[in-house]
């Protein structure tokens, strides 16, 4: 069974006009992405996240234009997220902005989950993404990040910048664009995408705080936040997503992550029609497809990377996946 990721249509603020003034049909975009272009005139429409990613990946192509969420998030207001971008702007410090920013980002996209972590001197915000090697998902990462940058700049200051920023992608032709627009060092081909910045930043005062308004939007998002939790096997996918290169993958640790008995786990899992084993199977090979048709990273360091302790054991799952090698199967990509 799968699940349906749905995404808030205000990511989609503004984008019709863009590739208007890009010379195209935005229109014809929309329909070409499955989406019905009156569904982006209301900002309250929640969308599949498969058809938005394909919206924001086909209008870059087709404007010519690998920066376009670049361009789109320029565009957009800051924030703009409803109720839970008043909350952040009334938090107190950026730690507690951060904290309720990867509480509830669900509300906005249930594909696509935020957390921060903090390895000093730095502090980094964790972008992991359900649909990765799935669907186009770079100019969706690329939208994530820049509004990560305006909505900081909003709160601390239009002088802040990051200190680095890493995409699990292949780096675009205009890569350099993406240095100057972040201003800071921009990586791709890495493991994860990530947005960094210094620890010490988390403690900092916001001019906007007003602990008076936080608690009743906390208190909505809250409300909101468990109106809109995600399905068990979402939860599940999120979880087997972050300990996926850690032995710690385990149903044993997946259940006492969320709050269960690991019986408990598999009979979810088998309402939805599979198993531990094959759930983190499959998350693993759609990881590996990202990597192998979207970077030039070796076989053994993809096979790392998602968490095979062998190439052999890569290769053999992969094959019968596939029915086809990991080499075979890029080289057929490639051609």
């Amino acid at each position: 069974m799968t699940k349906a990721h749905l995404v808030n249509t205000r990511a989609l603020e503004g984008i019709e006009d863009l590739i208007k003034e890009l010379g195209q049909d935005s229109d014809q975009i929309c329909h070409q992405a499955g989406i019905n272009p009156i569904m982006l005139a209301n900002i309250e429409a929640m969308v599949p996240y498969t058809n938005a990613a394909q919206l924001l990946h086909i209008a870059a192509q087709q404007c010519q234009q690998p920066d376009f969420c670049l361009q789109l998030a320029q565009r957009q207001r800051a924030l703009n997220i409803g109720v839970l971008g008043l909350l952040l702007r009334n938090c107190e410090t950026l730690g507690e902005t951060l904290e309720y920013l990867s509480n509830f980002y669900h509300i906005q996209s249930s594909a696509v989950s935020i957390s921060y972590h903090i390895v000093y001197p730095h502090a980094y915000l964790l972008r992991e993404d359900a649909w990765l090697g799935k669907t186009p998902t770079f100019q969706y990462c690329t939208l994530t990040f820049a509004h990560c940058l305006k909505a900081i700049r909003l709160l601390l200051g239009q002088d802040w910048k990051p200190a680095y920023i890493t995409f699990a992608h292949k780096a675009p032709e205009n890569h350099r664009d993406y240095t100057r627009h972040f201003d800071c060092t921009v990586e791709f081909e890495q493991p994860d995408s990530t947005f960094g910045f210094y620890a010490t930043d988390l403690k900092r005062k916001l001019a906007t705080a007003s602990p008076e308004i936080k608690a009743h939007l906390a208190h909505e998002v809250t409300l909101l936040g468990q109106s809109r939790v995600a399905d068990p096997l979402s939860r599940f996918e999120q979880l087997i997503r972050q300990l996926l290169r850690s032995e710690n993958c385990t149903l044993e640790n997946i259940a006492f992550l969320s709050g269960l008995h690991p019986k408990k786990v598999q009979r979810d899992l088998k309402s939805a029609g599979t198993t531990f084993r094959d759930l983190r199977s499959d998350i693993r090979l759609s990881i590996a497809i990202h990597f192998l048709q979207d970077s030039a990273l070796p076989l053994t360091a993809i096979s790392e990377m998602v968490g095979f302790s062998e190439l052999s054991a890569f290769s053999r799952a992969f094959k019968a996946k596939h029915q086809m090698s990991p080499l075979e199967w890029r080289k057929q990509q490639q051609n």
